[in-house]
């Protein structure tokens, strides 16, 4: 067995008398200017994230249709544009919760933009009870469409790192 021996141990490194918790921080970004190209490339995201839900919901069709029936298609088609739906009223929720917060003189009041959030869930909730109860098949379907925003958004973001790679 060997021992160790606590002088062997080299000491810690004092900080330097100049160091300071600034010297780590990252730098301000100066003469940081907004391309107008590039702003208008990202302001359009979510249009282009609205028209590929419904792109894909329209290509995925004919597929449902062959492969479920036309019961679950039409339960896809009814997710398909739940979901274009849900995903329109959320992004005009956010940007009304962020004027609120934002512009102190904002004309959005607090409770009604909680109250539309809560009513998309109901909406949703409601559409998928009925199709539920109407057709299991069909309500496989709802959930299928119910997933495109996911999808849309995988293509968005490939887009735009496509489009930053090739700047």
């Amino acid at each position: 067995m060997t021992e160790s021996s606590s002088t062997d141990a080299s000491p810690e490194p004092e900080p330097e008398a100049n160091s300071s918790p600034e010297r780590f921080s990252a730098a301000p970004l100066v003469n940081a200017e907004i391309d107008p190209k590039e702003e208008a490339f990202y302001a359009a995201a979510l249009a282009r994230i609205l028209l590929t839900l419904l792109t894909i919901t329209f290509l995925l069709l004919p597929f449902a249709f062959w492969r479920y029936g036309t019961v679950a298609a039409i339960g896809f088609a009814a997710g398909g544009l739940v979901s274009w739906l849900n995903f329109r009223s959320l992004a005009s929720g956010v940007r009304g919760l962020a004027d609120r917060i934002v512009n102190q003189q904002s004309t959005e009041r607090g409770g009604a933009i909680v109250s539309r959030f809560l009513l998309r869930y109901l909406l949703v909730g409601g559409i998928a009870y009925a199709i539920f109860v109407g057709s299991p098949v069909a309500f496989r379907g709802f959930l299928w469409g119910l997933t495109l925003p996911v999808g849309a958004m995988l293509i968005e973001a490939a887009f735009e790192g496509f489009t930053a790679f090739r700047r």
